[in-house]
């Protein structure tokens, strides 16, 4: 792993959408079962208060212009950023990230060692502060979703998942956002889900 450096512009930010509108964003509703329009390929970014920073992918169900229910698997690493900061912390969604940030967000490293160090490791990621929350992300990202955990909770679902299986409704973390960027002409990235009926 190697530290990125912090640059003082990146084309993540060269559009800043304040305050968050994620209607504006093609945020798809893939199946006919799904609960609500999914953002299914954010890579998340956070600050375990114990642990350092941590990116993890999770889906979202948009539930309105500046809020979504994030699903957040028991005990792995966003959920245990989560317990150690209180119930509530800061957060960046990356939809776009660049090559080397998803594939070190699909690792699945000790507690403690930074994903965005190994992504460095394997491309050069320089990074940018976050406008509104005190995060840096990959510079060359499409779009950026900044926002907090809350500790509110929502229904989050119904999903048809990878394994082609209806995942039920669960009442999961809402994420209030308080700004969108993204480069002048973003792509939308989106992970198919598996098929349904």
């Amino acid at each position: 792993p190697k530290d990125p450096p912090l640059a003082s512009a990146g084309a993540c930010q060269d559009v800043a959408l304040e305050p968050a509108d994620l209607g504006r964003l093609p945020v798809l509703r893939h199946l006919a079962q799904d609960g609500g329009p999914y953002i299914t390929s954010a890579v998340v970014v956070v600050r375990d208060p114990k642990l350092g920073r941590n990116l993890s992918f999770h889906r979202m169900m948009v539930g309105g212009p500046d809020r979504a229910t994030i699903r957040v698997v028991k005990n792995r690493g966003l959920d245990q950023a989560i317990q150690h900061a209180g119930g509530e912390l800061e957060m960046a969604a990356l939809i776009g990230a660049p090559a080397q940030v998803l594939l070190a967000a699909a690792m699945s490293p000790p507690d403690g060692v930074d994903e965005m160090r190994i992504a460095h490791a394997l491309a050069d990621t320089p990074l940018v502060r976050c406008r509104t929350v005190d995060l840096d992300v990959p510079a060359e990202t499409e779009i950026v979703l900044e926002g907090r955990v809350t500790a509110e909770r929502g229904a989050e679902g119904p999903f048809i998942d990878l394994t082609e299986t209806l995942d039920g409704v669960r009442q999961e973390p809402v994420v209030r956002f308080n700004c969108v960027t993204h480069r002048r002409d973003a792509l939308y990235h989106a992970l198919l889900p598996g098929k349904g009926d």
